[in-house]
Formats: C-alpha cells, sequence, structure tokens
C-alpha cells in the first residue's frame, strides 16, 4: 500500500484542528489558535510516525489513547480534571462521528475503505475535504447574516435618539410589534438597538 506522506500530514493536520475547535465550541470553552495548531502538530506527527513501527494493536490504541490525552491538554486551559475529561470525550465523540461519516461517504460512492483505494480513485485528502466544506459554511453564514437577515428587518429599523446625562446619541433601533421586553424596575418597553450603538452608549460615545 502507497500512502503520500503530505496527504497523511494534511488529512491529520487539518481534522485535528477543526475537530479540537469544535470540542471547544460545543463545550463553549475559549482557546487560542496557537494551542490548537500545536496540539494539531503533535497529533499529526504521531499519526504519521506511528504506522513506522510494528508496536501490535495493543500498543497502538495506548500510544494513540495516551497522545489523545496529550493532544486535549495542549489545545485549552482547563480549570479542573472534570472539565479536561469532559472536552476528552467530546473530542473522542467527533473523532468517532467524523470516521462514521468517511465511511458513509466513500460506502456510497462504491470505494472501499482502505487508503490505497482512495487515494488510487484520485480523490482529495479527506482533511481538504473537511477544509473545503468548513469554508463553504463559514461563507454562506457570512453571506445570510451581512445581506439577507439585513434585508429582512431593514424595513423595521429606525432612527432613535438617546440622551444621557444631557448629551444626545442618535442610533438605529429594531422596532417589533410582539416584542414583549419590558424593564423589570418601570415596566417599560424595551427597543433593540444595534450592537454598534450599544457600544457607543456604553463607551461614552467614543
Amino acid at each position: 500500500m502507497t500512502v503520500y506522506i503530505e496527504y497523511a500530514i494534511l488529512d491529520n493536520f487539518i481534522v485535528d484542528y477543526f475537530l479540537l475547535k469544535e470540542s471547544a465550541f460545543l463545550l463553549r470553552k475559549r482557546v487560542k489558535r496557537p494551542r490548537l495548531i500545536l496540539a494539531s502538530i503533535f497529533g499529526t506527527a504521531v499519526a504519521v510516525i506511528l504506522p513506522l513501527f510494528d508496536l501490535g494493536y495493543l500498543w497502538e490504541f495506548l500510544i494513540k489513547v495516551f497522545s489523545g490525552l496529550i493532544i486535549c491538554c495542549i489545545a485549552a486551559r482547563h480549570e479542573n480534571l472534570l472539565s479536561f475529561v469532559k472536552f476528552f470525550n467530546v473530542f473522542l465523540l467527533l473523532t468517532f462521528f467524523l470516521g462514521g461519516v468517511v465511511i458513509g461517504v466513500v460506502s456510497i460512492l462504491g470505494i472501499p475503505y482502505d487508503f490505497e483505494a482512495y487515494y488510487s480513485n484520485k480523490l482529495l485528502p479527506i482533511g481538504l475535504n473537511v477544509l473545503f466544506g468548513y469554508l463553504l459554511v463559514k461563507g454562506v453564514k457570512r453571506f445570510i447574516e451581512k445581506n439577507l437577515s439585513a434585508a429582512a428587518i431593514a424595513a423595521d429599523t429606525y432612527e432613535i435618539e438617546v440622551v444621557i446625562r444631557g448629551k444626545s446619541y442618535t442610533g438605529v433601533a429594531f422596532f417589533d410589534s410582539g416584542n414583549r421586553l419590558t424593564d423589570e424596575r418601570d415596566g417599560l418597553p424595551v427597543v433593540v438597538c444595534s450592537k454598534k450603538f450599544f457600544k457607543r452608549l456604553y463607551s461614552g460615545g467614543a
């Protein structure tokens, strides 16, 4: 069987990066990109080097589990042991889920699930497919947020004036006839303003 080293590196690095990123997202944990990159590099190194040694299934399994623990430890700061265990478990679940999706897709395409058959059919590395899919979804989401959402509320936005300590601020607010938000102190209805306008009010107009 022939496996191109650059394909293996691309596959493992990209897949590890997004698995870690999504694990943090699901747990609402803030992570820094350098830590994700470092953890992905470590995972890639283990995945590429491990097949070079004939260690047997048991040792390979133990090394993979241990490397997974290290990857999760590098990827994010954990407040306590429970936080780390949760992150590791979510990472494992996403890994198994992605593996199942890959097997399902190649089965639908009628391709035997092994690397030799996969690459002999001149398919892109799995990691690149994941990256392209992620970029596509992100692009569509951004398009909707910037265009469709803005167009949908444009007809219901009005210019408002807010006076704070004698200083007047003008901005845009959203008028919703079904809005039931009220101030708990005086019961007056709450007008939903834009995030940008709220930051101006909060920072004193700066």
